[in-house]
């Protein structure tokens, strides 16, 4: 009787301990993104091979604003997964990789890059910040102090600037 008193706790002692290192183990992964509902604001992960429930998107949350940037499916990211469970993952960070690249390589160059090719980039050795659209549309009252040089036409709602006198 107490050998198997024995053998049973000795079985229920190497249980927790299998339990244990499983899920320690599995606290932080590395995986990428598998899908996403923008709609939902949810997405699935791959995490170890396996595919994970629906976890929250990553959020920019400030007291002064809040920003929207949907997850690529494919992405790399370090997920956290509270008590060693990849079912409640949250990302932590996304990664690079080599078939989603940094935008820049510059170290003064702080840049966001969409998909489309328009990009907003600040050099902070040189001083210039750049948009690059195929159009920029701004609501509201513009003020410049300083110059104002451009390549293009300058068009208001009377017509081209170069065709009046003052």
């Amino acid at each position: 009787m107490t050998g198997d008193r024995v053998t049973r706790s000795s079985m229920s002692m190497t249980f927790a301990l299998v339990d244990l290192n499983r899920r320690t183990e599995n606290l932080l992964a590395v995986g990428t993104v598998a899908s996403t509902d923008d709609a939902g604001q949810g997405l699935r992960l791959r995490l170890s091979g396996r595919l994970t429930g629906t976890v929250q998107y990553p959020g920019l949350v400030r007291r002064n604003f809040t920003a929207w940037f949907p997850m690529r499916e494919g992405a790399q990211v370090l997920a956290a997964c509270p008590s060693g469970d990849p079912n409640n993952a949250v990302i932590v960070q996304t990664l690079y990789t080599s078939g989603i690249a940094r935008p820049a390589s510059d170290s003064n160059t702080d840049i966001v890059k969409w998909n489309d090719g328009a990009e907003v980039s600040y050099n902070s050795g040189s001083g210039v910040m750049t948009l690059k659209a195929a159009r920029i549309k701004i609501i509201g009252d513009v003020e410049i102090e300083g110059n104002l040089i451009a390549t293009g036409s300058i068009i208001d709602s009377g017509g081209n600037t170069n065709h009046h006198s003052h």
